[in-house]
């Protein structure tokens, strides 16, 4: 795990099109309202633990439909997020310039019978859903049933390192409309596609400012919690270890495999404090529940800041469970930069650790420490 001095990082450009299209649509309103008074995050790799953990928390917590942002209607909720209802909710505010975009993604949609392979384009939509859904319901506790663990980690990185999850969608979508168009070579002219050329002007403020609250409320202990539920634990490590990577402390864990009583302890000693439930067969669960739902373990603090007896500067990241073979540290400017695998994503440093040289990285105890001097 090195630390280096610089990384030169290309940013990916911005879509002007998709920006003026999210700006003019209505889901983003001119006015920032105050989001939801508490967002309760779910995933799962098995729908049918999503669906008993949604069911128990709405019943808990008396509060009203789930946000479903998985696009596959694991629960009974009219708020169930569709990547072309969405994309149809949008047309008309689309501007003439990304109209054939749009509309190419809704005809091979229509060929095919599957939504468009886009990521980035998805990823856009669910974050101005959930945005759009939060704001609807101020002073309310919202859960949102989230895709599972891997899928939902790449999702909220993307908010996180806002306002890159709208940069998401550009390479996608060139490299989708240059795959389309030669499986569709007939219907071009008739499409009379036109890739824009301008595409470096900046996100809206509003947007922009929209994207960057919602980052710091999943973050938040106060307004954000999280429940995982299990299935398989072969990769038990990595589905824990990639939300406290994205910063959002998982709070609950619902684990219904096969597992020694020896093990879920050495794992409740390495998350302490978040609890864990381990049932056998998923028909125990309600049984357990209530109780387990009920317990509201302490926080501890995602990032820390002090000097030791040096002088020297340490910031220290929550991240239990996180491969120490896969971690690198380098600074980026004015930011650093951490990945583990597939996941990346970067810290702003305080204005007083800007001057400052980094000068060593270590995992300790649960957290990963960075120095500076």
């Amino acid at each position: 795990m090195a630390l280096a001095d610089s990384l030169d990082i290309p940013k990916m450009p911005i879509h002007t099109a998709l920006t003026q299209c999210i700006y003019y649509s209505k889901h983003v309103k001119a006015v920032w309202l105050k989001m939801t008074e508490k967002l309760i995050l779910i995933s799962s790799d098995e729908p049918s633990q999503a669906s008993l953990l949604s069911e128990a928390l709405t019943k808990l917590h008396n509060t009203g439909d789930p946000i479903d942002l998985t696009g596959e209607g694991l629960i009974k909720t009219s708020k169930n997020f569709n990547v072309i209802d969405q994309l149809d909710a949008l047309w008309p505010q689309l501007q003439e310039k990304i109209y054939p975009w749009l509309n190419l993604l809704k005809l091979d949609y229509q060929i095919i019978k599957q939504p468009p392979l886009l990521p980035g384009l998805e990823d856009c939509l669910k974050a101005l859903y959930l945005i759009n859904e939060l704001e609807e319901n101020p002073n309310h506790t919202m859960i949102c049933i989230l895709p599972p663990p891997a899928q939902a980690q790449r999702f909220l990185l993307g908010i996180i390192n806002a306002p890159d999850i709208i940069g998401q969608l550009y390479i996608p979508l060139i490299a989708r409309i240059s795959e389309l168009k030669d499986k569709l070579s007939s219907f071009e002219a008739l499409l009379n596609l036109k890739i824009p050329r301008n595409i470096s002007e900046p996100l809206t403020e509003n947007l922009r400012k929209k994207i960057t609250t919602l980052a710091g409320m999943l973050q938040c202990n106060n307004s954000c919690e999280c429940y995982l539920a299990i299935q398989n634990n072969t990769f038990m490590n990595e589905r824990i270890s990639g939300f406290y990577f994205c910063g959002i402390q998982v709070s609950k864990i619902w684990i219904n495999s096969h597992i020694p009583a020896e093990e879920i302890d050495i794992l409740k000693q390495k998350l302490a404090p978040s609890n864990i439930l381990a049932t056998s067969y998923a028909d125990d669960f309600m049984e357990c529940a209530r109780e387990w739902l009920e317990v509201k373990p302490q926080k501890e603090a995602n990032i820390l800041s002090s000097i030791d007896a040096n002088g020297i500067h340490v910031i220290s990241f929550l991240m239990p469970l996180i491969n120490k073979s896969t971690l690198q540290v380098q600074r980026s400017g004015s930011s650093l930069l951490v990945r583990s695998g597939y996941l990346k994503r970067s810290y702003a440093l305080a204005d007083n650790l800007l001057a400052l040289e980094s000068c060593g990285a270590r995992l300790e105890d649960r957290r990963l420490e960075v120095r500076f001097r």
